[in-house]
């Protein structure tokens, strides 16, 4: 057998082995996850259309210009979507070339059907652009497959990021530089925005030999990195070889609350120490930064009252929906321990409802500069930060109840793959859209700042009767906690 056979068995391989996972999720989830995709195709195609119409004024290489702002948006969307990572641990073992293994999960992160997506945008942009005479069929197709390319070479990018920052934190700063240099060098070099100035830049030099051969040079090198760090790092993890010991950090500011504050230093060490957990923070962090600088130092979102109201509560409830979604995940490897002591698990829940709270001092601190800005009302942020501690974590905690996956603390390049259940992200999407619809209602009745005060309001009821419905919480959890248990029990 050749090595382009054996890796095209790799391939199907893997593709059967991620459609035949139990973990791959309910019919439910999939028709839920079909349908966000079909939503999402729909406003690609749309904006393709929109950009084939500005194209008649600006020039047939427009979608070309708009492209370092895609690829951010995709390089975010990589990390938000958290794609099951594929178990090769067996292919390890196996009397194989384990750069053949590396390989094979190359070409099959390049081969997702996400990265394809995007053609939804570029295809009836070239098909805009072409009928409208802007520029001929050929050449548009021929900007659309730039652009597919250049997508590819993020999904690499991506993955690279992912796997060096699994291993380190201080690995962040790599992507940090990468975005934060060339807005800081457009900026300085024109008068006009530094978005404005890479759009200009892009338009004009995007498109030309000299770019293409460096879009080349920049995919072969990122296959080449990939291939080499998820070589180490799978060799790593599956003979056990590079693990250091680290000294313990003692935490004692929690330990005057009792029990609470013992499952508090819980929560703080398990985000400290499990790459599962700490990357949805460090991940949480860098969007939010981002949308806080584009509010900062950009005039695009002066005016839009929706998309600062949509970005302020974003940045507050990411941390809920990303890791409370999946609130007991994490005990569930341990939640026999938790069950041997009258109302532990209470004092658990209160404990993550408090830990929870403090964690959004950070969305608090990042927003901060465009609060002082003058770009946020101190209203807006208020309302945000109580609707979270309030009626958002109200309704993420609800999940406990009926809760039964364990999460896998520690998985990263050949880990196994976690639960996919529709109902907790059905839950995050409610979670995240009913608050921001609130606030739309309610300001056509009486106001928008009205409608903040009343948010805060509600906010501040539900965080001050917090320990009323954690009780409540609890007394539904032990009344099913036989049934939980041998859901834990199953999947670790």
């Amino acid at each position: 057998m050749t090595r382009a056979q054996r890796i095209r068995l790799f391939l199907g391989i893997m593709r059967l082995g991620e459609r035949r996972n139990p973990a791959s999720g309910s019919r439910w989830s999939k028709m839920l996850e079909w349908f966000g995709a079909a939503l999402a195709c729909l406003y690609l195609s749309a904006c393709g259309v929109g950009l084939g119409f500005l194209a008649k004024d600006i020039g047939p290489y427009t979608i070309v210009g708009v492209m370092p702002f895609v690829l951010i948006v995709d390089f975010s969307m990589r990390f938000a979507s958290r794609k099951k990572p594929i178990d090769i641990t067996p292919y390890l073992i196996l009397p194989v070339k384990r750069s053949e293994v590396i390989d094979s999960l190359l070409l099959s992160s390049l081969a997702a059907g996400y990265n394809f997506v995007w053609l939804c945008l570029f295809i009836p942009h070239c098909i805009t652009v072409a009928a409208m005479g802007v520029a001929p069929l050929p050449e548009a197709a021929g900007i659309a497959l730039v652009c597919q390319f250049l997508i590819e070479t993020n999904c690499l990018w991506q993955l690279l990021v992912r796997s060096l920052t699994n291993k380190s934190l201080a690995w962040w700063a790599l992507p940090a530089m990468a975005y934060a240099m060339p807005m800081a060098a457009a900026g300085m070099a024109s008068t006009s925005d530094a978005p404005e100035a890479i759009l200009d830049f892009f338009v004009a030099h995007g498109h030309t030999p000299v770019s293409i051969l460096a879009y080349m040079a920049c995919f072969a090198m990122l296959f080449v990195a990939n291939r080499h760090v998820l070589l180490c790092s799978a060799t790593q993890e599956a003979t056990g070889d590079g693990t250091k010991r680290k000294a313990a950090t003692k935490i004692t500011l929690p330990e005057k609350w009792g029990i609470t504050g013992e499952y508090m230093k819980l929560e703080i060490k398990s985000t400290m120490r499990n790459k599962a957990i700490k990357r949805n923070f460090m991940q949480g962090i860098l969007l939010m930064s981002l949308l806080s600088a584009m509010i900062t130092f950009t005039t695009i979102y002066d005016n839009d009252s929706f998309s600062q109201t949509t970005y302020c509560f974003y940045c507050f409830i990411f941390f809920g929906i990303v890791n409370l979604t999946r609130i007991m995940g994490a005990e569930g490897n341990y939640i026999d321990m938790l069950m041997t002591h009258k109302e532990s698990t209470y004092q658990l829940l209160k404990a993550k409802y408090y830990y929870y709270c403090m964690v959004l001092a950070v969305p608090l601190a990042i927003l901060l500069p465009a609060m002082i800005s003058g770009k946020l009302p101190p209203s807006l942020v208020f309302a945000g930060l109580f609707t979270t501690t309030g009626p958002i974590y109200f309704i993420l905690f609800q999940l406990a109840v009926n809760n039964r996956q364990t999460m896998p603390l520690n998985n990263t390049a050949i880990g196994r793959p976690g639960s996919n259940n529709a109902i907790p992200a059905m839950i995050g999407i409610v979670s995240f859209i009913a608050p921001i619809a609130a606030i739309q209602l309610i300001a056509l009745a009486v106001g928008k700042e009205t409608s903040l005060l009343i948010m805060t309001v509600a906010g501040l009821v539900f965080t001050v009767t917090h320990k009323l419905w954690l009780h409540n919480i609890y007394a539904r959890m032990m009344r099913k906690k036989h049934a939980n248990l041998e859901g834990f029990h199953a999947t670790r």
